[in-house]
């Protein structure tokens, strides 16, 4: 169930003998454990079983908003959403007003930078790709509700997606969707067409942001490919990686 945690209730009933030792082991290990209050009041399960989450700041539209970008990722290969829900792949959004440190599983960086400088205790970095051992991706509300990026100006980018592509790479990739992305990274890379660009980073960034190529939400790749029809024409390969990985699900719910 949607919640702090992924729980569930367990009743039994006995006559007048005792229930078989293994299920009364089970019964006897459970305890009640009181928990100072929580961050995260809000929260939506979509019907992949991934868990949107938010504290009482952000706004209900933002949640669904997340939801539905979650669904139309995992529309395509069958095997991801049945991962991404094993791993207890989440999405937390940031409020607004609050830097992503706020929230608890990024709490770690406050006081923290990126490789490229970027301080993590401001309104530049507005969300995190989730990882193994942390699945938990951070995506920010005003992104979410189309709102314009005032303290990042120079492109649009569709922040949940852009990450949430992070989570599917870091989490579900299987060795064959690994080596496949590697070489597309290291032909693309080759070519220098994406020279001075973002996706040109690493394989990683790469992926992230061809995927939001792919759903039409970015302007970072505009005069390389500006949607997914230049995509399939200039980058016909990496289309179709994408789209075997996520379907065709209709592009224009994303256009800005």
């Amino acid at each position: 169930l949607p919640g702090p945690t992924f729980g569930f209730r367990a009743r039994a009933q006995g006559c007048e003998t005792r229930l078989p030792r293994p299920v009364d082991r089970i019964l006897d290990s459970f305890r009640v454990v009181v928990s100072e209050p929580l961050y995260y009041t809000q929260y939506i399960s979509t019907s992949s079983g991934i868990i949107i989450k938010a504290n009482p700041d952000v706004e209900p539209d933002a949640m669904y908003r997340a939801a539905e970008t979650v669904e139309a990722m995992l529309q395509g290969r069958s095997d991801l959403p049945q991962c991404m829900a094993e791993v207890g792949a989440a999405v937390a959004i940031v409020p607004e007003k609050e830097y992503i440190t706020t929230l608890p599983e990024f709490a770690q960086f406050a006081g923290k930078v990126q490789d490229d400088g970027r301080a993590y205790d401001g309104f530049i970095i507005r969300g995190l790709g989730a990882v193994k051992g942390q699945p938990v991706t951070a995506t920010s509300e005003e992104n979410l509700l189309r709102r314009p990026r005032v303290h990042d100006p120079l492109s649009f980018v569709d922040v949940t997606i852009h990450e949430f592509a992070h989570a599917i790479e870091n989490l579900c990739f299987t060795a064959s969707d690994r080596q496949r992305l590697t070489a597309l990274y290291d032909a693309t890379i080759a070519s220098g067409v994406i020279d001075d660009t973002y996706a040109a980073t690493n394989e990683d960034e790469f992926f992230a942001v061809f995927t939001t190529v792919y759903f039409n939400a970015t302007t970072e790749l505009a005069s390389i490919a500006a949607d997914r029809e230049q995509l399939q024409s200039d980058f016909p390969e990496i289309h179709e990686f994408l789209q075997e990985l996520f379907g065709d699900v209709p592009e224009n719910e994303f256009r800005r």
